[in-house]
């Protein structure tokens, strides 16, 4: 609402005085109030920002770190199980069979 001594929008409160028939009236600048929301948000947003890229980069590192310990895993497998290939042929062709 907008009033018509200032002609600036306002957000309007009211509330009755104990039990008599007055009342108190109390206005708040839109302006103000959206100024001071878009300051809180605005640092909210920044820091916000900063926290939410440190997240992804410690859960994109934890998921290729899974990634390559799998790959690892697999690999110390493949060594070993060639190691045991190598093993059994070597007795083979020492042994003849």
């Amino acid at each position: 609402m907008a009033f018509s001594i200032d002609r600036e929008e306002k957000v309007l409160a009211f509330r009755r005085v104990g039990t008599y028939d007055a009342y108190v009236t109390a206005g708040f600048p839109v302006s103000a109030i959206r100024s001071e929301w878009l300051a809180i948000h605005d640092c909210c947003n920044r820091n916000g920002g900063a926290i939410h890229c440190a997240v992804f980069l410690i859960l994109f590192s934890l998921k290729r770190l899974r990634r390559e310990e799998s790959l690892w895993k697999r690999a110390e497998e493949e060594a070993s199980m060639r190691a045991s290939v190598g093993k059994q042929l070597r007795k083979a062709v020492l042994y003849g069979g």
